[in-house]
């Protein structure tokens, strides 16, 4: 059903934005705009580790490859949250990321979310999923460097030789740019998601682990550059 659901709203949507291309000079601006940065980027030609690729799916995108840039299923789930449990979660695709990062619009418009939906669904028409994901780790704006390899870089990190906890780590990364002391409690929850949804059968089993995991105070394990970085890692 929730395959059935993205396949179809996918499809409708992007009949949809090949319309605007085509009526709309704003909309075709800024698909161009999007175009010519993933063309950019991708022009780096520099494969990702494969366990970095699936750690971040795992905890950002988990329908990546079964659905065509948004995740309808999601969406709806959000909004019947919002109503029946007072609970605000995300339902953005790393699709409609990209293009947010982009374009660099970040306001809570109507109008705002719809363009960006609709410019996500056609970029996965245009666009391998590959070169989507390797686009949105290039040029994702953590607090203190702009993509993965620079990150990589600040944290003494081997990118193409990363192990399982380093790949984790840096997937937390991407909801958690800025590590403070506010936040890192929940940063460090958030990697252990990571690894328990990545493991084999993870996706059966996290929800019961996580439940675990919070009568746990310190975790077993130190992440990635806290002892050489200590001015990043505990910014107030």
């Amino acid at each position: 059903m929730i395959k059935t659901l993205n396949f179809i709203g996918g499809w409708i949507t992007l009949i949809l934005a090949y319309s605007l291309l085509k009526s709309s000079r704003p909309f075709k601006i800024k698909y161009s705009k999007i175009e010519n940065n993933i063309y950019k980027n991708l022009d780096k030609n520099i494969e990702l580790p494969d366990k970095l690729v699936n750690a971040i799916i795992a905890i950002e995108d988990e329908r990546y490859y079964s659905h065509l840039g948004v995740d309808f299923y999601s969406i709806f789930r959000a909004i019947r949250n919002s109503f029946t449990k007072k609970r605000k979660e995300g339902a953005s695709t790393i699709s409609q990321q990209l293009v947010r990062i982009i374009l660099n619009k970040r306001e809570i418009k109507f109008t705002r979310k719809i363009n960006e939906i609709l410019l996500s669904v056609f970029i996965n028409y245009k666009f391998s999923k590959k070169q989507l994901i390797a686009c949105y780790c290039f040029i994702y704006p953590f607090d203190i460097c702009s993509g993965i390899f620079n990150l990589c870089k600040l944290e003494k990190i081997v990118l193409n030789n990363l192990t399982f906890n380093e790949a984790c780590q840096i997937a937390a990364r991407f909801k958690y740019p800025a590590l403070r002391k506010s936040n890192y409690s929940k940063y460090l929850k958030r990697v252990r998601i990571i690894e328990i949804k990545t493991t084999p059968n993870g996706y059966k089993s996290w929800r019961g682990s996580v439940v675990r995991y919070r009568r746990i105070l310190v975790p077993s394990f130190c992440p990635v550059g806290l002892e050489r970085s200590p001015k990043i890692r505990h910014a107030s």
